[in-house]
């Protein structure tokens, strides 16, 4: 990610404080799953004062609030959202499923009026709820004419768990450690450490709640010039850090050495490889007289075959035990199954040609999610440089289509970049990454990040396969085989070969009706059958 570098000092990630931030249905749809017959009604719970069929002009303001921390609830049960609006109106209001087809009647909120609207479904999902208004009202941080959505999510039922799984395969950049669908793995950038006994007290309060942090050595005694070999006092200082962070009690059972560094001037020069060499082999000695296992994580942000292929011939890469990509797409994110996939048999060819035996590892994978205007800049607004990005929607199944193929390839363990946006402003590629809004509102691929680590992340790689435009990524668990399909286009696809099926799960962690014949979409569904 370019916005993660320059960091001044030696830096030991550690996440501190938590992040806050309609017409008729006539049937189901994927992540919707209510016919129109079960929609629940919407109650007024204070009228207005204005007419019906006045028009006040100006900036509409809306208070939404849920009552429910992360917008994320249980299944099985409504959820009503209490929606009150200010200063102009009317505006119109109703539920939406991720791609932005109707859920429930249109409803109309006139300024001063408080509404209650019940969520249209008690199945796990996500659900929008849109606005819209007439020409002379604008809804706040939108332009003439632009709706404005908030979402919420009913989650599937995730997994108690008491103590880290270290072998759990999910991971989450910038995570909140209260939210129900953080994942075991988390990394951040959102903190330095005031000295190593201060991160291992805050390590120890990560896995009493059943986390394990990926922490990142960037900065300071690591810092070296490409144009100089390290001094004998670099080279005692490093080992002298080193030395604390990885010999102390329940020391970290992973670390990253360095961020990015591929993105740097100078990087790939001898110089460097001769530096990373030695820092390297320091904390190889290092990792191994401590009391814990201790593994080295080498990151490369690329897709380019040939700076994996620089790094695994010097003389640096045998010191690691995990080589970590960063796979962004730039600057237009095409479906995974049409370039990731070469991408990860590839890296797994070089690795073994190499003889090293590292384990392949995603540390950070993400998509910027397009929220500005129609038409629009979207982007890096300091040097102009455009960037398409994706709608929600389509991110969503993006997420849900990298974890599946990239794990069901190989990839030990997949970090998405990041939980939150980083802030505001519609225009900007880097700070619309999140899987929820700078408000705290969940996006889409928050429910299709729950639903992909409920139904893969204890469950064994099988294999991933592609039939023309039909992906197919196949797991086991002691019961079961998980089969995740998508495709690139609208295609059918018969269920048969895949066993007794017991379950239909969509994207987004709803149950479908059991079928022999699957209409497959890039939306990925998970099919569960008897092993």
């Amino acid at each position: 990610m370019r916005s993660l570098r320059h960091i001044p000092s030696f830096v030991v990630v550690a996440l501190i404080a938590a992040t806050c931030s309609s017409g008729d249905v006539s049937s189901t749809s994927q992540g919707s799953l209510t016919p129109s017959s079960l929609l629940a009604p919407s109650a007024a719970t204070t009228p207005s004062t204005i007419a019906d069929d006045t028009t006040l002009p100006g900036i509409a303001f809306l208070e939404v609030n849920d009552f429910a921390e992360f917008r994320t609830h249980e299944p099985g049960s409504p959820f009503t959202v209490r929606v009150t609006l200010d200063l102009a109106g009317p505006v119109f209001a109703r539920w939406v499923d991720p791609s932005g087809r109707p859920l429930s009647p249109q409803l109309v909120i006139q300024p001063g009026a408080s509404h209650d609207l019940t969520v249209p479904s008690t199945q796990p999902g996500w659900y929008g709820l849109e606005f819209s208004a007439p020409p002379e009202v604008i809804l706040r941080d939108r332009v003439a004419g632009e709706t404005l959505t908030y979402g919420f999510t009913i989650a599937p039922n995730v997994t108690d768990r008491t103590f880290p799984d270290t072998n759990a395969s999910y991971g989450l950049v910038h995570a909140d450690l209260l939210d129900p669908i953080t994942p075991t793995w988390i990394k951040t950038l959102t903190s330095q450490t005031t000295g190593p006994e201060w991160f291992s007290q805050e390590l120890n309060h990560r896995r009493s709640l059943g986390y394990e942090e990926l922490p990142i050595v960037v900065g300071g005694t690591w810092q070296s010039r490409n144009d100089l070999p390290l001094s004998d006092i670099q080279r005692g200082d490093l080992r002298e850090e080193l030395t604390t962070l990885f010999t102390q009690q329940d020391a970290a059972l992973a670390w990253e050495l360095g961020i990015e560094e591929n993105l740097d001037d100078g990087w790939g020069t001898d110089q460097y490889w001769d530096n990373l060499a030695v820092k390297a082999r320091i904390a190889r000695e290092v990792a191994d007289e401590a009391p814990n296992d201790v593994r080295l994580v080498y990151q490369l942000a690329t897709t380019d075959r040939v700076e994996i292929e620089l790094f695994l011939a010097s003389s640096a890469a045998q010191y690691f035990d995990v080589l970590s990509i960063h796979p962004y797409a730039w600057p237009d994110f095409p479906p995974p199954a049409t370039w990731l996939t070469t991408l990860i048999t590839e890296t797994q060819q070089l690795i073994a040609h190499a003889g090293i035996g590292l384990e392949l590892w995603f540390t950070e994978v993400g998509v910027p999610i397009n929220a500005a205007p129609a038409a629009s800049f979207f982007g890096y607004p300091a040097t102009g440089e455009p960037v398409d990005g994706l709608d929600p929607a389509r991110a969503a199944d993006y997420l849900a289509q990298t974890y599946a193929l990239a794990l069901a390839s190989g990839v030990k363990k997949v970090f998405w970049y990041n939980y939150r946006d980083a802030g505001p402003e519609r225009d900007m590629a880097e700070n619309n990454f999140g899987l929820v809004d700078f408000w705290g509102f969940p996006k889409p691929a928050y429910a299709a990040y729950a639903t992909s680590a409920t139904m893969l992340e204890f469950a064994e790689p099988v294999a991933f396969e592609q039939r023309g435009v039909v992906s197919l990524a196949t797991f086991s668990t002691e019961e079961f085989l998980v089969t995740a399909i998508w495709s690139s286009e609208e295609t059918t696809f018969g269920l048969d070969e895949l066993g007794d099926i017991s379950r239909i799960v969509d994207q987004y962690g709803a149950d479908q009706p059991l079928t022999e014949i699957l209409n497959v979409v890039p939306s990925v569904a998970y099919i569960v059958s008897d092993r």
